[in-house]
């Protein structure tokens, strides 16, 4: 269809240029006639400038020889003649004038019309941008009403709201839910390429994607309901998967496709969008640049690649590149604020409000620049119509003057008889010839001056004409050969296209043989089949067949995996294959040995397994073994459910223990962290720092202690208590018996010279502590040995009750004074 578009365009401009052939042709003809004319005119006046200078000269002569007569008769004679030459030569400086006159009004009259001419072109292009800006302001208009009538998402954007209210309406009637409008779809990664994205896919923004050609006819029939134009409704594979790009198609070197800032946010038309761009748009291959410099690097020195023949920037620039030729398409139509990949609605719509008041005030100003225009135009018009009317007078005028001059010339002087001198008035009538003569030569002159100069401006349009022609005729040459051109790169498509015909009318030729072979290789199997139907029918049923088929596949299959299994633990290359291609490889393995051969030999290899069996039971009777295997059978079902009984017991058990270790492990990281805090709490009663670090897998405790660490964080921690002092470590042991002892459920605690070793300070503050302890703690008994003072046990308790604020009944406290031990008693 193209090519033959190509053909009725290259023959209509084969017209043209016929014709303007023809016409350049005329031109050229009129051009010659008009120089032909031209120089005739030249040489007439020539004749008459020569015949005038002639007869002037003759007159001279007569002059001279009328101004040596000295009578009266020849006086009045040359008077009369003088007035007559004086009368010519006014009026022809009337007429002098007159041309003038007529010259520059027919000037005034031209300036007139080309100032109309000219006006009357600045009012068609204003009016013709007052309609373009007023169809962009209802454009704008009309875009922000459906902007309007959809808030929620970007269908608006695409006016697509009507149509996706049909698609709704009709959802039952198609097979699956059109995806589109592809604009509403997609965003970009970065939002520095929303222009380039615009100006490369904008495009194809408003298609819709569907599944079936059916679909695609009631798509189309919605959107001639909805108004919706300029968008397609493109049958696609909904399921299938994203395409593959290999490296080969993607920008070298760095540079990003297009295709990977692109993101379709909607899972299910990730895939179908994706591949159509790919498909129709070529998104792959098409390479990022941020700046010129880029874009020619690609385009001149394939940066990118040699495969990649495009670029786009970020301003929307395409650097191209197709064979030889390479050149840029700069965008001029699509501005940063028109992008529609936009995330934020109320962005893109106060941009359309920008540029609906920025259009709607370009649309006063071109009604103003109108208006001016036609009063402009009216007054041109006017000052027009003056001076063709001056013209009009002029040109009488310059008629009426030249007719009176001519009828001046016609007449000649009466001149006085020369009855007595016959010498005299054969001169005077010698002078009064010469003068009409004159006269008419004159006129002659004045008649070949005016065709020549009728001839000259005839001549200057005819060549003018012929240059115009000429121009023209060159550019329609030039576009006559691109079309020439392109023409034959048709052709030479054509002729590529009836290789591909002649390929394919060939391959279809020899599928056609193969499948007339083909069908009678079906018709001689589906003979031989029924044959074997008709023997296999003798041995068993169809549906016993068909068990039997699908038992041995089974068997098949089970004896390819174990197979497969065991050849991956050998082989590397198969052990890394995925599970798709082991898949896959299973499935072929397995049909490839479902052929009569494959199963005859696992036939052999079951029946040789059968024997072995057999053998091994110590019996050949197949009766006795399936009595025996009967028995065994129920003896190991009855076993397997008492296992399973067994199983199920053992997972509760495991079940039970798994909660139990939990509740084991909470209670014993609440523990640690209980016994940590007491600890911590204890030692800062004396500016202590401290934290006990529990290893319970090698069952061991770990004390950090830091000595007056309370209010100084610098202090080194000590692990090693005997690098503290004596009174710091009695104070420690108690303070970590204490915290330990805080989780222990022994009834009775017994701590024995725990004060030893510690100052007065330290002693108070540990048995303060102790007495504390166990006043929370009542339900145990508490038995504290010391050599030391008992004042000071009396003292601490003192303490305790007035910090506290309570009173310690005496019982909570009792004295036992240990005596000396015996002479010569044995100690234990």
């Amino acid at each position: 269809m193209g090519i033959t578009l190509q053909a009725v365009e290259l023959e209509r401009h084969t017209k043209i240029m016929e014709n303007n052939t023809s016409h350049v042709q005329g031109l050229l003809k009129a051009e010659k006639n008009s120089r032909i004319n031209m120089d005739r005119a030249k040489r007439s006046k020539a004749a008459a400038q020569a015949s005038l200078e002639t007869l002037q000269n003759f007159k001279k002569i007569l002059d001279d020889q009328l101004a040596q007569d000295s009578n009266d008769k020849a006086a009045e004679a040359r008077r009369l003649v003088e007035e007559h030459q004086k009368q010519i030569t006014e009026k022809q400086a009337n007429v002098q004038k007159a041309v003038e006159d007529v010259t520059a009004a027919l000037q005034a009259l031209e300036d007139a019309r080309a100032k109309v001419e000219a006006l009357t072109k600045q009012d068609a292009a204003c009016r013709d941008m007052i309609h373009r800006t007023a169809t962009n302001v209802a454009e704008f208009q009309r875009q922000l009403r459906g902007l309007g009538a959809e808030q929620d998402n970007l269908l608006g954007i695409f006016h697509a709201v009507d149509l996706n209210r049909l698609i709704h309406q009709n959802i039952r009637r198609f097979r699956q839910r059109p995806i589109g409008p592809l604009g509403a779809l997609l965003t970009v990664t970065d939002g520095k390429w929303l222009l380039a994205t615009e100006v490369a896919l904008g495009f194809y923004f408003r298609d819709y994607l569907v599944s079936c050609t059916a679909d695609a006819e009631l798509l189309r029939d919605l959107m001639r309901q909805a108004g919706y134009q300029r968008a397609s409704a493109v049958t696609a594979c909904f399921d299938a998967p994203m395409h593959r790009i290999p490296a080969s198609r993607r920008p070298a070197n760095g540079f990003t496709p297009l295709l990977d800032i692109l993101i379709v946010h909607d899972t299910a038309a990730r895939a179908p969008v994706m591949n159509y761009l790919v498909d129709k748009a070529h998104v792959e291959s098409v390479a990022l640049v941020e700046n010129g410099r880029q874009g020619n690097s690609v385009n001149h020195d394939c940066s990118a690649g040699q495969h990649i023949t495009a670029a786009i920037s970020m301003d929307g620039d395409w650097y191209r590149r197709k064979g030889g030729l390479r050149w840029v398409d700069r965008n001029g139509r699509v501005k940063r604020q028109h992008c529609r990949l936009i995330a934020d609605l109320s962005e893109y719509k106060a941009a359309l409000e920008r540029d609906l008041e920025q259009t709607e005030l370009q649309l006063g100003a071109y009604h103003e620049d109108l208006a001016h225009l036609t009063v402009q135009l009216r007054h041109a018009r006017a000052w027009e119509a003056k001076c063709a009317a001056d013209w009009k007078m002029a040109n009488g005028l310059k008629n009426r003057v030249n007719t009176e001059l001519h009828r001046l010339m016609m007449q000649t002087p009466e001149m006085p008889r020369f009855e007595d001198d016959e010498e005299a008035g054969t001169m005077l009538t010698q002078l009064a010839s010469i003068q009409h003569e004159l006269a008419s030569s004159q006129i002659q002159l004045q008649t070949a001056e005016e065709a020549l100069a009728l001839a000259e401006q005839s001549h200057g349009q005819a060549v003018k004409q012929a240059k115009e022609e000429q121009t023209r005729i060159q550019e329609q040459m030039a576009e006559g050969k691109r079309l020439r051109e392109q023409q034959m790169e048709a052709v030479s498509k054509l002729a590529e296209l009836d290789g591909r015909h002649s390929a394919a009318v060939s391959s279809r030729e020899q599928v056609r043989t193969n499948l007339a072979k083909l069908r009678r290789g079906v018709e001689v199997a589906e003979a031989r089949l029924q044959q074997v139907l008709t023997a296999a029918k003798q041995v068993c049923s169809r549906s016993m067949g068909e068990r039997a088929v699908q038992l041995a596949r089974e068997f098949v299959s089970e004896a390819v995996r174990k197979k497969l299994a065991s050849k991956q633990q050998r082989d590397r290359q198969l052990a890394a294959m995925g599970e798709e291609e082991l898949r896959r490889m299973h499935m072929r393995t397995v049909e490839a040995s479902m052929d009569y051969a494959g199963l005859e030999k696992q036939l052999a290899i079951v029946n040789s397994n059968i024997a072995k069996a057999a053998a091994e039971a110590g019996s050949n009777d197949l009766q006795e073994l399936e009595i025996r295997l009967a028995a065994q059978s129920k003896t190991a079902a009855t076993r397997y459910r008492a296992y399973k009984r067994m199983e199920e017991m053992m997972q509760r058990f495991q079940t039970s223990y798994a909660n139990q270790m939990q509740s084991f492990e909470r209670l014993r990281t609440s523990l640690m962290d209980i016994t940590q805090a007491k600890f911590a709490k204890y030692l800062r009663r004396r500016d202590h720092d401290g934290k006990l670090e529990f290893n319970h897998m090698e069952r061991t405790l770990k004390l950090l202690v830091r000595p007056k660490g309370k209010n100084n964080r610098d202090v080194q921690a000590v692990e090693d208590l005997k690098q503290l002092s004596g009174g710091e470590r009695s104070f420690t042991t108690v303070a970590l018996l204490l915290a330990i002892g805080e989780n222990t459920e022994s009834p009775f605690r017994c701590n024995d010279e725990f004060d030893v070793f510690m100052d007065d300070v330290n002693r108070r503050v540990a048995t303060e502590t102790l007495l504390e302890f166990a006043m929370e703690h009542s339900m145990f008994q508490y038995i504290f040995l010391t050599p030391q003072e008992i004042a000071t046990v009396e003292d601490a308790r003192q303490q305790l009750m007035k910090r506290r604020r309570i009173q310690l009944p005496p019982a909570f406290l009792r004295t036992v004074k240990m005596h000396p031990p015996r002479p010569n008693a044995v100690q234990a």
